[in-house]
Formats: C-alpha cells, sequence, structure tokens
C-alpha cells in the first residue's frame, strides 16, 4: 500500500540539471566542515546552530518562537509566560541537541526514526483524541526503512535527499512530519558527509525559502534540497564569523584588563625618590617627566616631594621641563595638578621656571 521505490526514482533524476546544485551542496557542506573541524569552539557553534535549526523547524510548521525565547526558556530564565509553541520547540530542541552527540545508525534504526529521549507509545496506548489509529503507521514506516537501506548504494547527498523525501512522501508519524530534516541530518552524518554535528538544513530551508510539496516534480524537490543544504552551510558559516569576532574581541579585553592591573601595580609601589623607578613609571605610563612628577605628587602628597633639591634632581634625571615652585611643600596633591594644568595660562610672579638640560 504504501510504497517508495528508490531505484526507480532514481532512473528519473535529471543529472544535468541537478549537477551544478549538487557540485556546489558538496563544496559548501565539505568546507563548513572543515571550517568546524579546525574551531577550537565548535560545539559553541553547534549549540547557537542547534538553537536556531529548533525555531526554523517550528517557524516551517506556521509557529513563531523567538530564538531569545527558547534560550531563557532552556536555561530556566524566561522572563515571560511559557506558550504552548515554545514548548513545542523545547521538546524539538531537545532531540535535536540528543541527536547531535548520539549514533546517528542507531537514531535512524530505532522505533521512532530520530528520537532517542522519548518512548515510543504502542499504538493502542495513544489517545484517540489526539492521534488517528488508522494512520498505518507501521507500514509507512516499513517503508520508510526500506528505502532508507536502498538509498544507501547512492553518493550520500542524494541518499540523504532520498531519505527527506521518502519521509515527506510517505509521512509515517502523523506528528513527525518535521522530522525529515533531522532524518537527512543523521544520514549526511553516518555518511561521514558531514561529521562535526548536525547540519541545519531546516534552518537552511526557512533561509531559501523552501517550499516542501511530494507533489512537486521528483527534480524540483531534489533541488530543492539541495539548496537547503548549500544556503544551511552558509548560515553556519556565518554563525562561525560572529563567534570568531566575539572570540577575539574577548581576548583582547581580558589582554586589556591584565595590562591596567599590571600598570596599577607599578603605580602602587612608585617611590618618588627612586630615580629608576620614576623613569621606568613614566615610560610605561607614556608620561612626561612633569606628569611622573605630578602622578608621585598625587599618589604620595606634597611632604615626599618637600626638598627642592629632589624636585630639580628628578627634573635631571628624566630630562624634560619641570615647574619649580619653592612654596611647593604647602602645596596639597590637587593644588599641584591645578598649578601643571593652568601654567600655560597664568604668568605667575615670583615664581621661576627652570629647564633642566
Amino acid at each position: 500500500m504504501f510504497e517508495y521505490d528508490v531505484e526507480e526514482l532514481a532512473k528519473k533524476l535529471d543529472l544535468k540539471r541537478l549537477l551544478k546544485p549538487l557540485l556546489a551542496a558538496e563544496q559548501a557542506m565539505a568546507r563548513t566542515d572543515e571550517r568546524l573541524r579546525a574551531l577550537p569552539f565548535c560545539d559553541g557553534v553547534m549549540e547557537r546552530v542547534v538553537y536556531h535549526e529548533a525555531c526554523a523547524i517550528s517557524l516551517l510548521e506556521g509557529k513563531l518562537v523567538p530564538v531569545e525565547d527558547l534560550v531563557q526558556s532552556a536555561v530556566g530564565a524566561l522572563q515571560r509566560i511559557p506558550y504552548p509553541e515554545l514548548s513545542a520547540c523545547g521538546r524539538v530542541y531537545s532531540v535535536l541537541r540528543h541527536a547531535w552527540r548520539a549514533d546517528p545508525e542507531a537514531l535512524l534504526a530505532c522505533a521512532s526514526p530520530g528520537n532517542g529521549i522519548d518512548q515510543h507509545l504502542p499504538l493502542e496506548k495513544r489517545n484517540e483524541v489526539i492521534f488517528n489509529r488508522n494512520w498505518g503507521e507501521a507500514e509507512r514506516l516499513s517503508a520508510w526503512q526500506n528505502a532508507r537501506r536502498a538509498a544507501d548504494a547512492l553518493p550520500a547527498l542524494l541518499a540523504a535527499a532520498f531519505v527527506w523525501d521518502a519521509w515527506n512522501s510517505l509521512h509515517p508519524e502523523e506528528r513527525g512530519f518535521w522530522k525529515s530534516w533531522l532524518l537527512a541530518s543523521l544520514t549526511l552524518k553516518a555518511r561521514k558527509a558531514f561529521v562535526q554535528g548536525l547540519l541545519p538544513l531546516a534552518w537552511g530551508a526557512r533561509h531559501a525559502d523552501i517550499r516542501c510539496d511530494k507533489r512537486f516534480p521528483l527534480n524540483l524537490r531534489m533541488e530543492q534540497f539541495l539548496e537547503a543544504v548549500t544556503t544551511a552551510c552558509e548560515r553556519t558559516r556565518q554563525e562561525i564569523v560572529r563567534l570568531t569576532h566575539a572570540d577575539e574581541g574577548k581576548r583582547e579585553g581580558i589582554k586589556a584588563a591584565a595590562a591596567e592591573r599590571s600598570i596599577a601595580s607599578l603605580s602602587s609601589g612608585f617611590d618618588a625618590n627612586d630615580s629608576e623607578n620614576a623613569e621606568s613609571v613614566a615610560g610605561r605610563r607614556k608620561l612626561s617627566g612633569q606628569g611622573a612628577w605630578l602622578s608621585a605628587a598625587r599618589d604620595h602628597g606634597a611632604a615626599e616631594l618637600s626638598r627642592v633639591g629632589d624636585l630639580m634632581g628628578m627634573g635631571q634625571r628624566i630630562g624634560r621641563s619641570v615647574p619649580f615652585d619653592p612654596l611647593a611643600v604647602s602645596l596639597t596633591p590637587r593644588a599641584i595638578a591645578d598649578f601643571d594644568i593652568f601654567l600655560p595660562r597664568i604668568k605667575w610672579s615670583g615664581l621661576t621656571t627652570q629647564r633642566i638640560a
């Protein structure tokens, strides 16, 4: 009653028409898989991809679930009242996340293909209000498994396309139509065509504006699947670029924070009477000699710089112009700073400025 003959359908393929999209999909998939393999944060990319894939599956079923809501719900930090679409999307996310790390061959061969976390209820235990007991799930599923095994003789990408098309045509599970994308991804992973994770085919189909309908001609359905593969690879590469930039920015932030802590530790140990320390801090802070003198005055107060000889000695060692004020011994650090700021604008009577060569 339910049949899907892969061998007969394969003979109807127009290879001239499919050659270009097939090569494009193969190259995109190989490049994306290699980039993921070389990433130190490959798992982080796949985590984000699984979130997007779950939301894309919900959208293809007519249910809009923002990625932000799914992320917050998954970590128990949802800031709004849960809604049915979010709960269903959360269940899809759990299935996808488990399938990402599980053995693909085992998931493809289980009683409920692709779902390794839910117990498959027998037909007699299902609610008649929700499920149609005359659906013929066992016969449909048997026909799909036969088609999957027959597709093993084809190249990996074509095999995944037939697995996806057979599920859409036979519709083995009454409420599992969305699994066609997951099962195609598991087929690619089982055939070692994409080994770093699950290829987000539903996400690619969403952005490629794919319309799945078994009434479409076979070659058109194959073209749509290959376009979804190519778009899924492009979206994954964009996610890799985003996380790479974020990782670089984080590393630069860590380095800047470490440099600030190093400068702070140097400033705390500054000794106004130590010429080598004064010159070192002045160089590290990229300050002039005058700026280093004022920094020492702010840190240690004017009392430690009370002697005129100390001020002149510091100026000699640094080799810059130093405002010389005999009254500096009575000035507070704030007054010394203000004196340095307003000196270029005000002509001070009774004070001298010496340039120490």
